[in-house]
């Protein structure tokens, strides 16, 4: 170790992504959600208490007859060390796949009899990105799709069993370097493209059973992202205010508190 202690510190903290939780949570607290650090889950595979980076309630909150709905922005920040790639699917027919929310079995039941709720306030942007790869990473490891399946697994482990409550996670991964989108045209040449975020039709490697969505967002662009996704949340609340009947207070059924089928 070279110089004071103090720049030992600050160029360790050059490398570490505790900037990047900052700067997120105060962009969505900028947007008008109620947002925090140093929640933790318990994560359902291997046992133990990971950290939540960032969790963001959005200021509306829609009522559900006598209960409520709450949306959760459960955010994982990372600092990679080089750009990532989110790969659009030239698969027409993945378009119209409707992602399974990840939300308390009576919010999820609701909004899978009626996908239209959540394709049209959280509608994907053009061909479907299906996976998001970090540049010159080893062969073997994708740093970018080991952070998109801890997203998936802290908003799983967020939901509590709460039947009282209808709740949905939403997953959001932030993070500081450059994101692009590859897409493949006629010819066989990349088309590749700088983003600011990109919605993304996930399967990763998560036991939820069904294609979920989550964003990718880069810490430039995350204060506009906030304000834009304010306003498709606002749009899911009254989609689902407006179809509360469907919901019942007490739900029977295969499925279990977090919409996971159950065989």
């Amino acid at each position: 170790m070279t110089g004071t202690p103090e720049e030992a510190v600050r160029s360790w903290l050059h490398d570490q992504g505790y900037r990047v939780e900052h700067t997120t949570a105060s962009a969505f607290k900028k947007a008008g959600y109620v947002a925090s650090q140093g929640w933790v889950y318990k994560d359902g595979a291997s046992g133990k208490f990971r950290d939540i980076d960032v969790i963001a309630h959005p200021p509306l909150i829609s009522s559900l007859s006598k209960l409520e709905t709450w949306i959760t922005c459960v955010i994982e920040c990372k600092k990679p060390k080089a750009p990532w790639v989110v790969r659009l699917s030239g698969d027409r027919t993945l378009e119209p796949t409707p992602p399974g929310p990840i939300a308390t079995r009576g919010l999820f039941r609701l909004l899978m009899e009626q996908p239209n709720i959540l394709s049209t306030a959280l509608a994907r942007q053009g061909p479907t990105a299906f996976s998001v790869v970090q540049t010159h990473a080893d062969a073997e490891t994708n740093p970018a799709f080991a952070a998109c399946n801890q997203a998936i697994a802290a908003a799983v482990g967020y939901l509590r069993p709460d039947l009282q409550m209808h709740r949905l996670a939403y997953p959001i991964v932030v993070i500081d370097a450059p994101l692009f989108t590859l897409a493949y045209r006629e010819d066989g040449t990349e088309d590749l493209v700088g983003v600011e975020w990109a919605r993304l039709l996930w399967s990763g490697a998560h036991t939820l059973g069904h294609w979920t969505q989550l964003d990718v967002v880069t810490l430039a662009g995350v204060e506009a992202y906030a304000e834009r996704l304010n306003r498709e949340l606002a749009v899911l609340l009254d989609l689902i205010d407006r179809n509360r009947a469907a919901i019942a207070e007490e739900f029977e059924g295969d499925w279990d508190r977090v919409g996971h089928r159950v065989s």
